[in-house]
């Protein structure tokens, strides 16, 4: 399947995903909202090299969280980019696939924004990318 970047990121998040996320973390619905289109450039690139495993920031680990809660909607949007992506935690910081998710992001989406994608990789976790068929 070759996946449509653009048609991704045309996703629509569950509003109650948003407001739940606005109301928890205390950010207003323009900051959730352009961290829940960070999230889905990270499952992205996860579908588009299922091979490698990356890592997202922790801005971005939050609301794939809770993207996750919302169970229906994130097999929706998993089944668009291909198939389901675990989320795997990790004991250890992993810098070298937390760059390695840096560089993928650049390379598929131009500019990287520093708002969410900071310099050290998230404390939880690394995306594991596997297809469940």
């Amino acid at each position: 399947m070759t996946i449509k970047p653009q048609q991704a990121l045309a996703f629509n998040p569950p509003d109650l995903l948003i407001d739940r996320f606005c109301s928890t973390y205390n950010v207003t619905r323009k900051e959730a909202l352009a961290r829940f289109q960070e999230t889905k450039k990270f499952l992205v690139i996860c579908a588009a090299d299922r091979y490698n495993a990356y890592s997202p920031s922790r801005a971005v680990d939050l609301m794939w969280h809770q993207f996750m809660l919302h169970s229906k909607d994130y097999f929706t949007f998993c089944e668009m980019i291909g198939g389901y992506i675990h989320h795997q935690p990790s004991e250890t910081h992993e810098p070298k696939k937390y760059m390695k998710t840096l560089e993928a992001l650049k390379e598929m989406f131009g500019e990287i924004d520093r708002h969410f994608w900071e310099e050290n990789s998230s404390d939880c976790t690394s995306c594991e990318s596997c297809y469940f068929g």
